[in-house]
């Protein structure tokens, strides 16, 4: 139940590790947070992620960067919005405005940052690799023991529950495992940021052993490795485990806003389609949908069509009174369903059978049908999966490996193992914060039984090799794969 004291609750200034800078108010600390995004590598590399298409040479086209600096300002006008009206009815104080508005934006620009090399398709590489080859490399690696050997009913257990971070990998849990973990190799918090921003770009309320057809559930929102973080992060905030964030809500909003529009204006920038094509699409679906032009949000359907024998030339007349008006109708859904967002009983802020949650599939639609199928976007996606499943049979021999001799290649990179110096050359490969992460979470482990621990060391290797592939951009993948095919030398 929402109370006046639930903002408070859950804009924190808190870290996992306190900060070294002491006494700093709430919006300063939800500020060091954005600077601490904005200013990582990890942020930067998605200059070079595809948003629709990938290894794109036109600066006109987005990629996963401006992308999410657009989600950002989209979400930031929604929770102004929002702000003024909680504040006007009591629910929030006027001085948490402005964290209010921060805690969102962090959100949005972190929603996307996981993403492996080629968007979606990098994802289904990665998952359909381990369904494939995951489990013989393990038991390839077992094998190898002399003594300490799991039982076939221990690792039937792993392959049941662990082992589907990898046959269900998305790029959300990499995204807040990446933040958590991967960024630096000083910290072993990440970026150590607050509570707020961790548990924000939590999309879904499920690891992936607990997947099923709820909507908030019906992919991972985070892996096994990371579970406890979110434990520790729910318990902080008081965020009970059916719910998610309320900024979670604000952030998906923006991106759906901001992608189904800049996606079409995309396909016109690279001349697949023209401005007229779009909205001869769109009223096909419309008519489909049942959607008449004036439930279209903002009018933008009747602003749009011209007189008889006149063609749309550009989408700008469109686009902004169709965004103003699903930023203000998002931010009334939120205030009037806030104890459903609460409650975790709310699935999404534009509901599918709301005349903006059917302008919203329509115009997906026509970007399924226009964009997403045109040999600009396939032949990309099609060789990205290529590329991500030949990355992942390079690296296969350090899954195959016997866990001791990994360990101690991990440990002392310098040093080549006798028998596996293909291995030795391939872990030298890999960043020395991976390792470090790899080696913090085998160290923590060291206590527990033989078998166990046999098991929980391949599970991190195989997520540091994951981690690997999934923080490339689309250049450096094609470069790694070509470099490890032996397709090129230089």
């Amino acid at each position: 139940m929402e109370s006046k004291s639930y903002y408070e609750s859950i804009l924190s200034s808190d870290r996992r590790r306190s900060s070294t800078v002491p006494d700093r108010c709430l919006e300063a600390e939800l500020s060091s947070d954005r600077s601490r995004i904005v200013y990582s590598n990890a942020f930067r590399r998605m200059q070079q992620k595809a948003q629709v298409f990938s290894l794109e040479d036109n600066p006109g086209v987005r990629s996963r960067l401006t992308h999410t600096m657009e989600v950002a300002d989209c979400g930031c006008l929604i929770a102004s919005q929002i702000a003024d009206s909680l504040i006007k009815i009591n629910k929030l104080k006027t001085e948490q405005k402005q964290p209010f508005i921060r805690a969102v934006e962090n959100a949005c620009l972190l929603h996307d940052i996981g993403n492996p090399p080629f968007g979606h398709f990098g994802e289904i590489a990665i998952q359909k690799w381990f369904e494939k080859y995951g489990q013989d490399a393990l038991k390839a690696s077992i094998k190898k023991r002399k003594s300490g050997t799991p039982k076939s009913s221990e690792i039937d257990s792993y392959i049941q529950s662990k082992f589907r971070d990898f046959t269900l990998f998305d790029g959300n849990p990499q995204g807040l495992r990446t933040v958590t973990r991967l960024i630096s190799s000083e910290d072993q918090y990440g970026l150590n940021l607050t509570y707020t921003t961790i548990l924000s770009i939590v999309k879904y309320i499920s690891s992936p052993e607990k997947v099923n057809n709820e909507p908030l559930s019906k992919k991972p929102g985070y892996f096994s490795t990371e579970e406890d973080i979110v434990k520790e992060c729910r318990s902080k905030l008081n965020i009970v485990e059916q719910s998610r964030m309320p900024f979670t809500y604000i952030m998906e909003a923006a991106d759906d806003i901001s992608y189904c529009i800049s996606d079409i204006e995309d396909g016109i920038e690279k001349q697949i389609i023209c401005a007229n094509d779009f909205f001869i699409g769109l009223k096909e679906e419309m008519v489909k949908l049942g959607l008449k032009d004036e439930q279209f949000p903002g009018d933008a359907i009747t602003k749009m069509i011209r007189q008889k024998g006149q063609k749309a030339e550009t989408m700008l007349p469109f686009k902004t009174p169709f965004a103003r008006a699903m930023i203000k109708c998002a931010a009334e859904t939120f205030v009037k369903e806030r104890s459903k967002i609460v409650n975790g009983t709310l699935s999404e802020i534009f509901s599918e059978e709301s005349s903006e949650g059917l302008s919203l599939k329509a115009i997906k639609n026509v970007a399924r049908k226009l964009l997403f199928c045109s040999s600009e976007a396939e032949y990309p996606e099609i060789a990205g999966y290529n590329i991500i499943f030949g990355l992942l049979n390079c690296l296969k021999p350090l899954l195959e490996c016997e866990v001791d001799v990994f360990k101690e290649m991990v440990s002392s990179p310098d040093n080549s193992q006798k028998g596996y110096e293909l291995c030795s050359r391939l872990v030298r490969r890999l960043p020395n914060k991976h390792r470090k992460s790899y080696s913090d979470q085998v160290e923590k482990i060291s206590g527990k039984g033989n078998s166990e621990n046999v098991l929980n060391e391949w599970h991190f290797r195989a997520h540091m090799i994951v981690d690997f592939i999934a923080g490339m951009t689309d250049n450096f993948a094609l470069d790694t794969y070509q470099r490890l095919q032996g397709i090129r030398i230089a």
